[in-house]
This record gives C-alpha cells, structure tokens and sequence, in this order.
C-alpha cells in the first residue's frame, strides 16, 4: 500500500502501468485515466519525482510524444506552473523545493527526491515550456548547481540534502 494514497506516483501504483497498457494498446479510456491519475497531483503538496508533480509531468510529456495532443501539453505547463511556483530562494543554495515527504519537510537536491528530480521533467519538457519560461529555470538551476556544489581541489560533490541553519530571534 502507497504511503501517498492520493497521489499518482510515477515510479509506483497505477500510473506507470497505464503508461504501458497505453504503449501497447492505444485507447481513448486508457488516456483518460492517464490524465485522470495525472490530475490527483495537481492538489497534492508533494513536489518531487517518486510520489509527486515532477512524475505526472513526465507521464504527461510522454503522452504528448505519443499524441501530439494539446490536452498532454496543457497539464504539463499547469503542473509545470504548480512546481515553479514553490521554487523559492534559499540563501546561499541558490533555488530550491521545500519538499513535504514523509512527514517532514526538507531541501533535497538528489534524483528522487528535490532539486534535481523536479528539474528533469522541466528539462525534458523544455518543448512545451515557453523560452522565457525555460530561460529562467536554466539561469535558477545553474546558480543552485553552482551554489550547492561541495569542493575538494578540482572536484566537486552535491550533499543529498541542504542542512539549512534557522535563525530563531528569541525575545529579550
């Protein structure tokens, strides 16, 4: 059972089975549930690629490929939407999702989860996103490689997640 019964992961449950199921045998009923499994993470808080929005987008992005139908490019650039606004300024780790997993929240940067899981649809996508659009998530992702990165003499590393300090003021 999905800790995440109202989502519609892509690495998990029903929507990657309907993607097969569509590849093989093309149906109208099967595309609906595809958009219909792709929908439940429009409300849903989680913003990343296992259980969230940057796997639907995926989903949808292939359905477009397959169709060239302007329904898959439409929630693509809605979810899309979703996403970019949560991305928000982190002081000294560039542009980064809060990410509500599990029941906690925090800034990660790995292929699953975070930062470089919610840039792959956004990079993959790029077709459907408009230049400007594309233009600032390009300038964002390369100042938060940029300003994450870890070195050690001419090589560099990326923490899986951000270990931010919260500045609390207590009263006087």
């Amino acid at each position: 059972m999905s800790p995440y019964p109202e989502q519609s992961s892509y690495l998990f449950g029903e929507l990657p089975l309907l993607l097969l199921q569509y590849q093989l045998s093309p149906s109208e009923e099967t595309a609906t549930q595809i958009l219909h499994a792709i929908h439940k993470n429009d409300t849903q808080p989680i913003r990343e690629l296992m259980w969230g929005i940057a796997g639907s987008m995926l989903a949808a992005y292939f359905m477009y490929q397959w169709t060239q139908e302007s329904r898959w490019q439409e929630v693509f650039q809605l979810q899309a939407g979703l996403l970019l606004r949560e991305w928000q300024p982190v002081e000294e780790a560039g542009y980064l999702w809060t990410v509500d997993l599990y029941g906690t929240h925090q800034q990660w940067l790995g292929p699953v989860h975070g930062f470089a899981s919610n840039l792959t649809p956004l990079i993959v996508g790029q077709s459907l996103l408009s230049e400007e659009v594309f233009q600032d998530i390009a300038t964002k992702a390369m100042a938060t490689v940029v300003q994450t990165a870890v070195m050690e003499e001419d090589k560099a590393n990326w923490p899986p997640f951000m270990m931010l300090t919260i500045r609390v003021k207590l009263p006087t």
